[in-house]
Parts: C-alpha cells; sequence; structure tokens
C-alpha cells in the first residue's frame, strides 16, 4: 500500500526546547537529512520528493540509501529559531505554503521559488521525535501526517504524538536507519513541554520540580501559572505554566 504524505488540523501544545539543526558539518560540508516516519507502522519510510510529469507532490516512500530524492537541505529562519524551509536535495523544490486538495487527501506542493515556500515549524516530542507543522493561509496548523487511506481520518491529539503518523524522525542523511533510528529509540532525549497545565517530562523515569524560589515541590498534577524548574538527570529546564 502506498503511504501517503498527508497534513491535518490538531489541537496544539506548548513546547519550549526548539531543535535546531546545523547547516554545515565540522569539516564546513553541508549536512543533508532524510525525515523518517517514527510511526512503528511506516518504519524505515521517509518523506521523498515524487514529482514527475504525471505527480507534483512529497510522498512517504522505503528507504533508499541512494536516493537523493530523499534528501532535504534545513535552512533556518533568522528570525524564529524552531522555523526551517526544507528544501529537497535532489529537485531543489522547497515545501509549498499552499495545498492542493485530491481525492479527499491534502498534498503538500513543491515549489522552486523561495517566496513562496513553507516556513515549517520542527517542535520536539521527546524520545528525539519531532511533529513538523505549519499555519496555513486560514490562521489553522496544519501538521505532516504520514498516512494510507485507512488511517488518515483518526484523530490523533498531540498529548498522545510519540509513536504516531504525525511524529518523524530527523536524521543526518548519511546515517542507516536500520542504526540510527534504533539507537535513538534505545537512547531517548529528555524532554520538557507544559500541557494544559501539566508539566511533562519525556525521556528519563525520575525527575525533580522545583518553583521558582527553590521550594521542591510535587512532579505530577496540576500547577499554578508560573515559572518552574526541572532537574533532571543531566540537565535541567526552566518552564513557564500558563
Amino acid at each position: 500500500m502506498r503511504i501517503l504524505l498527508v497534513i491535518t488540523y490538531l489541537i496544539s501544545f506548548i513546547s519550549l526546547n526548539a531543535q535546531t539543526y546545523p547547516a554545515k558539518d565540522d569539516n564546513g560540508n553541508k549536512i543533508y537529512y532524510r525525515i523518517f516516519s517514527a510511526d512503528p507502522n511506516y518504519i524505515y519510510k521517509c518523506i521523498q520528493d515524487n514529482t514527475s510529469n504525471l505527480t507534483y507532490t512529497f510522498l512517504v516512500n522505503d528507504y533508499d540509501a541512494t536516493s537523493t530524492k530523499q534528501q532535504f537541505e534545513l535552512t533556518v529562519n533568522a528570525n524564529n529559531p524552531s522555523q526551517y524551509y526544507i528544501r529537497n536535495r535532489s529537485s531543489r523544490n522547497y515545501f509549498h505554503n499552499m495545498f492542493v486538495v485530491k481525492d479527499l487527501y491534502h498534498f503538500i506542493k513543491p515549489t522552486s521559488d523561495k517566496i513562496n515556500a513553507a516556513l515549517m515549524t520542527i517542535t520536539p516530542l521527546g524520545n528525539n521525535q519531532v511533529t513538523i507543522q505549519m499555519t496555513g493561509s486560514d490562521d489553522l496548523t496544519y501538521y505532516l501526517n504520514a498516512a494510507d487511506a485507512v488511517s488518515v481520518n483518526n484523530t490523533v491529539y498531540l498529548e498522545n504524538a510519540l509513536d504516531s503518523r504525525f511524529a518523524w524522525y530527523i536524521l543526518n542523511a548519511n546515517i542507516n536507519p536500520e542504526t540510527g533510528i534504533e539507537y535513538i529509540r534505545i537512547t531517548p532525549e529528555v524532554n520538557v513541554q507544559t500541557i494544559n497545565r501539566k508539566i511533562i517530562v519525556t525521556g528519563c523515569d525520575t525527575y525533580k520540580v522545583f518553583d521558582i524560589t527553590g521550594r521542591e515541590i510535587q512532579s505530577s498534577g496540576y500547577y499554578s501559572p508560573g515559572i518552574y524548574l526541572i532537574h533532571t538527570p543531566g540537565k535541567n529546564f526552566k518552564v513557564l505554566v500558563q
């Protein structure tokens, strides 16, 4: 079954740790990335520019180590470090800021013109997974979504987005996903988010919560609006509950 790359509107949440991607490696060479689905149903499938004389869209395809159509350049927005232009290495097409509706699906259009390119916001979910989203002309938020004809209409809320079709791994294109994805699955990234006045910590089993005065408080339940300090093994976080 062909896997489709679609976009759909969901309830958004606050993320306080924007993930950034370097433009060059330590030797000064440009880094290209593959964008793999984190849904176990679509394991080792990644976004590919399938534009041809008959098609005009990005789809999710089986990993091909030799395909530069599966490799993307991420260029950061100077005004917002969590936003990127995503451009295909082979076709030089960007993700477009407009959608094509075909057979009830919303497809991302490619564009060769940066003026028409979408600014995609990359938001950490934890466990080295991210969501990739954009704001449409209707001011709604749309999320990249790997789905087929059966699952496309099933709702997934962002609180449960880990390992769902709305979650992605962004890997250096030189990394074999059979080793890279397995490595980051067993070496989770610690991430802290606030959702509906709750503090959600993923990637570690033990952590402590302190208020702004340094007083340790409960590590679960609802929190009053304010700033809190989260202590996890090897890293501390400051979060705002609104």
